[in-house]
């Protein structure tokens, strides 16, 4: 018999089921520690004598803990939600939990992460439990000026911002943004988007936004980044005006696009240079320090890296990191040990926060492998400026009404979240602004805690329908944002599908399961998460 899904021929029971984590499978499992001196045999007698008028089919038991009086009790066909209070006031019990399940950390099947102790280190794989980089549109972009990229790269190629209101390779200025054929980028020697392949710049863009789960490579700390390539066309004697041109033209994208809502320029929030002047006085380059200080009113925070000489930057001066912008983050590189690496500058005003420095596995170009690692400052600032990157795709209303505001205050919020959520560290403490690193778990924990008070209180299922044969559609509500998961299950509580997902914060969420064919008969389809679980029934007709 030929199998069909229609959406007319799926029915669905008016009752929901509300069911536990227990639930799903008709029994429950609870983890108990009996007190000294008592045995299996006194629990069992004392919960089936306080429980008489419980008709439960069968009470079984395991002994967990070899040396220890920890047992698991089981019990089959009854659906009490009392289970663990009953067990928990039994004086044989002195203690009792449930038997939760446990799932490994959000981390990307990028073959090579494991070799990213960076991403680690700044606690990225709790953070991608809430959001890995997907953001509604407009999409927040990182400009990187550097001496160039191999934007052909294999985990670098989805990662490239496209002009799409620029005709590529025409020498005609298509949107009149004031610069010819800036469609894959730009590139200020040559003056369009013929970007100079380097293997510098190529390393920091990987760690910002190498495409992170899509089997190749790496992963960067926005798995779905999107940069703007800004090309300086040369890898020797980079001076100052060249450094401002590009500023320049990142400042004049963003000021396009706020003064024509988005129809003309780039929705850029963050720049990073991993390039500087060492030894340099602010008095020296106040051009430089005021073109930061205009990116920041139009919404955009620049983050440097600072210089890669141990020197304390307050008494010696840097390029740009003696600028006072409050618009300006500046960073210097950390060891696995969370201390300054060797030739990495600080400064208790002027260098804001660390970040991993050291042997940090990139995206390459020219070394003779597509990847490989680098170490210095140059490697610390990418991964602050994904993490800003990162920041605008959390999805909730408070926290969004910030990043809405006016742009110069967005910037300044942006900044303020990642400064104040740093992780202290003692021997940082009068090294650094900020005293500690960068840790995007405890960032986006603050913007979780403080911000995101307006979403839903439980999970609910909003609507549930086949939007096509082999496929059901759910929009719902949730209030956590870690791991969700998707089941279909028969009337024996056979699970025949299952699927893990993790929604991004925001108010309405949805997901579509795919399905094989499926006999005639009634299903559940269950959604839940680690708290609670919901279920819509349907019956497949044919």
């Amino acid at each position: 018999m030929l199998y069909r899904y229609p959406l007319t021929r799926i029915f669905f029971f008016t009752a929901t089921l509300l069911l536990t984590a227990q639930g799903l499978y008709s029994q429950h499992s609870v983890l108990v520690r009996l007190c000294p001196g008592a045995q299996i045999e006194d629990l069992l007698a004392q919960f089936h004598t306080r429980n008489t008028h419980t008709a439960y089919q069968t009470l079984r038991w395991k002994k967990i803990g070899r040396f220890t009086p920890i047992y698991e009790i089981v019990v089959e066909g009854g659906l009490d939600t009392t289970l663990l209070e009953r067990l928990r006031s039994l004086p044989a019990v002195c203690r009792a939990q449930k038997n939760g399940s446990l799932e490994l950390r959000r981390q990307p099947d990028d073959p090579m992460f494991d070799l990213q102790w960076g991403l680690r280190d700044i606690e990225a794989p709790r953070a991608w439990d809430l959001s890995t980089g997907i953001a509604d549109t407009p999409v927040p972009l990182i400009a990187v000026i550097d001496a160039g990229f191999d934007w052909t790269h294999e985990d670098l190629q989805e990662a490239i911002y496209r002009n799409t209101a620029e005709i590529p390779d025409d020498s005609i200025d298509n949107d009149n943004n004031g610069y010819v054929d800036d469609y894959l980028g730009y590139n200020l020697t040559t003056a369009n988007d013929k970007l100079y392949k380097h293997r510098h710049g190529t390393r920091v863009a990987g760690i910002i936004a190498a495409r992170g789960n899509n089997g190749i490579g790496i992963t960067g700390v926005n798995w779905n980044g999107q940069l703007l390539l800004v090309s300086l066309g040369k890898s020797n004697q980079i001076q100052d005006a060249d450094l401002y041109a590009a500023l320049e033209y990142v400042w004049h994208q963003r000021q396009l696009y706020n003064r024509t809502d988005g129809q003309v320029g780039a929705y850029v929030v963050g720049i990073n240079f991993s390039l500087g002047r060492e030894r340099a006085r602010q008095d020296e380059f106040p051009l430089i320090c005021a073109i930061i200080d205009s990116l920041g009113h139009e919404g955009v925070l620049t983050v440097a890296s600072t210089a890669n000489l141990d020197v304390d930057v307050d008494v010696e001066g840097d390029l740009p990191c003696a600028c006072t912008s409050p618009y300006l983050i500046c960073v210097t590189a950390l060891n696995q040990s969370s201390q300054i690496i060797d030739n990495a500058a600080y400064g208790k005003k002027s260098i804001d926060i660390g970040a991993p420095g050291k042997s940090i596995w990139s995206t390459s170009y020219g070394s003779g492998s597509p990847y490989d690692a680098g170490t210095g400052t140059s490697y610390a600032s990418p991964f602050v400026s994904g993490a800003i990157q990162l920041i605008y795709t959390v999805r909730c209303n408070d926290h969004i009404a910030h990043l809405k505001a006016s742009p110069d205050s967005a910037a300044r919020y942006v900044k303020d979240l990642i400064l104040r959520n740093a992780e202290p560290i003692a021997t940082l403490q009068n090294r650094l602004l900020s005293g500690g690193k960068l840790n995007l778990y405890r960032i986006f924990s603050h913007i979780k805690s403080q911000y995101c008070h307006d979403g839903p209180t439980q999970l609910e299922i909003l609507q549930f329908y086949s939007p096509m044969p082999h496929q059901v559609y759910v929009l719902f509500n949730t209030p956590t944002y870690g791991r969700h998961f998707a089941r279909i299950v028969d009337t024996r509580g056979r699970v025949l599908v299952h699927s893990d997902f993790y929604p991004l914060l925001k108010d309405v969420h949805s997901y579509t399961l795919s399905l094989p064919p499926l006999p005639k008969g009634v299903y559940y389809f269950i959604l839940g998460n680690d708290y609670e679980i919901r279920s819509r029934a349907f019956a497949v007709l044919y």
